[in-house]
């Protein structure tokens, strides 16, 4: 078994990329800001409570208790901002407030999350062995770009990425395209209902994924580990590790508050959980590794799955097409459009 050690503690911040360290009247401008009132957090606990014993009653599948969450709202909030994220990522202005572990300090630095999450990836890639990897809800294609240009190897890797806005993954392709950075699979569908076989990738990973749609963590999170052949990593918004401000953040937006009994680990098990070195102040995130159990690696030649029955699919017309219950998904832009609400056609023989 592979054994994977990795020491935040070596992690520091350039101090070039520093604007400047925040004061205290600064800090608690921030906390001021977003505190939360008692009758907020009363009246968010009984709507909650109330969600958790309906469902359990009608035994219904778990509804988020917040509309916005639920995954449609999700994938339209993302389709109408498609490109703000590169824009983001591109702008040499950009910067963020964050908190520093190792100097205890908050600070506003420069660049983007991706910066600072594609360096903790970098780290972990170079402790294993792999040939694959795939991003689960990788949006405009940002952080794997930078990933990428970060990992120098001669060999190839099969990249792969997976979001639920097909408006977002054509904007990343496009930024790609420019950027001369190549993927294998860019695919349109659900976190939840991956379409790919079992062991399709040696790794697979979020970022701010599962925090979209707490109502589905679990799924996503089998899915993802049904999907990986080695390992699963999650770099989420955490309750745990995060600053007073990330608690009153994560509970206003009702993201899921990441906890151990969260995780069932009946395919797998955690071999880390930590708080990343440099986190954003207002949304501080963790890193979590899931290291999958010793199992039959199946072979297959098809990658592709239907999301619905999770037959392989089979390619025709520049279509994939599920033969078992006779669905067709469409190819838009070389992007696979692979999830079933998108009103996919019968395959008319």
């Amino acid at each position: 078994m592979e054994k994977i050690k990795l020491n935040f503690r070596n992690f520091r911040l350039d101090k070039r990329n520093i604007i400047k360290e925040l004061n205290f009247e600064e800090i608690n401008r921030i906390k001021e800001k977003h505190k939360l009132s008692f009758f907020f957090h009363f009246k968010r606990k009984v709507k909650f409570l109330l969600n958790f014993t309906k469902n359990f009653i009608f035994l219904s599948e778990s509804q988020p208790f917040i509309k916005s969450r639920t995954l449609d709202n999700v994938k339209k909030k993302y389709d109408h901002i498609a490109g703000k994220y590169i824009e983001k990522y591109l702008d040499k202005k950009s910067s963020f407030i964050a908190e520093i572990d190792n100097d205890k300090k908050v600070v506003e630095i420069r660049g983007t999350y991706e910066k600072y999450y594609s360096d903790f990836l970098l780290n972990l890639t170079k402790k294993i062995k792999f040939n694959s990897i795939l991003e689960v809800g990788a949006g405009e294609l940002t952080l794997i770009a930078e990933l990428l240009k970060k990992i120098k190897k001669k060999r190839d890797i099969k990249t792969g990425v997976l979001d639920i806005s097909y408006h977002r993954l054509n904007k990343g392709k496009n930024f790609l395209k420019k950027k001369k950075i190549n993927l294998h699979h860019i695919v349109k569908a659900d976190a939840a209902n991956q379409p790919f076989a079992d062991n399709s990738f040696d790794i697979v990973y979020t970022s701010h994924c599962l925090e979209q749609v707490p109502h589905l963590f679990n799924k996503i999170v089998n899915e993802c580990v049904r999907v990986s052949k080695k390992y699963v990593i999650f770099i989420e918004p955490s309750y745990e590790f995060g600053s007073d401000v990330t608690k009153n953040h994560i509970f206003k937006k009702g993201y899921p508050i990441i906890k151990k009994k969260l995780f069932k680990e009946e395919n797998y098990k955690i071999i880390l959980r930590n708080s990343v070195p440099i986190k954003s102040y207002i949304n501080g995130t963790e890193i979590i590794i899931l290291k999958k159990n010793n199992n039959k690696k199946t072979i297959t030649k098809n990658l592709f799955i239907c999301p619905s029955c999770r037959n392989a699919l089979t390619i025709n017309n520049q279509n994939l097409i599920c033969k078992k219950e006779n669905i067709l998904f469409a190819i838009k832009n070389k992007i696979p459009l692979l999830q079933i609400q998108d009103g996919n056609k019968k395959n008319e023989k």
